[in-house]
């Protein structure tokens, strides 16, 4: 158990510096950046993919430590008055929210940087489908990654948490199948709809713009 412990505070101060990384280098790239392009005229070309990449990190990051050290900025003058359950499902429901807007914010970012992409293969023939389900697969696979090394450690946190109560509610095999579903259920839509907005834009528009 303090193993487990030790394990979890040095991966969440870890994921902290990680944080604090990220935005300091967002902040010297973008600095630097500036004063490259506004007074000497020119830049490095790979300055704006990597400052997108460091935020995008950064907030994703951000959102999970808030999260776990329940820090969010909130306004509870109405769900103060409200009873615990309710409480708890309003709280669930933030949290599904943070995360769909955080696979949104992916997907949106992986569309626009791969826009020359998906033109040249509508160009060579691709369907709206055949691009959907390339994305689709692409996320599936993080997805079946990410369970894997996720569930178990979990199961084993949750499974120790559980020892310090009398009563303890079971972790049936569905529970996890239901969250990997319903993870599965929300990436496939936030792929299918800005995929399919991406998908349909006029190939030689996208390809001149490039």
């Amino acid at each position: 158990m303090r193993i487990l412990q030790k394990a979890s505070r040095f991966l969440f101060k870890a994921l902290e510096w990680f944080a604090i990384i990220c935005m300091v280098v967002l902040t010297v790239i973008v600095f630097t950046d500036v004063i490259l392009r506004y007074i000497f005229k020119q830049g490095f070309p790979w300055t704006q993919e990597v400052a997108t990449l460091m935020l995008v990190w950064f907030s994703l990051i951000g959102m999970a430590i808030g999260v776990l050290e329940r820090i969010h900025i909130s306004i509870e003058m109405f769900t103060s008055k409200l009873p615990a359950k309710v409480i708890r499902v309003l709280e669930s429901i933030d949290h599904i929210l943070i995360a769909v807007f955080g696979v949104f914010s992916l997907v949106t970012l992986a569309c626009e940087q791969r826009r020359k992409e998906i033109a040249v293969r509508k160009v060579n023939g691709a369907t709206i489908k055949d691009i959907l389900v390339m994305f689709v697969k692409e996320y599936l696979l993080l997805l079946i990654i990410a369970a894997a090394i996720a569930f178990p450690i979990g199961y084993v946190l949750m499974k120790q948490w559980l020892q310090n109560y009398v009563e303890q509610t079971s972790m049936d095999a569905w529970i996890y199948l239901a969250i990997s579903a319903g993870i599965a259920f929300v990436i496939t839509i936030c792929i299918g709809w800005r995929v399919w907005q991406a998908a349909r834009q006029n190939p030689a528009e996208v390809i001149k713009n490039e």
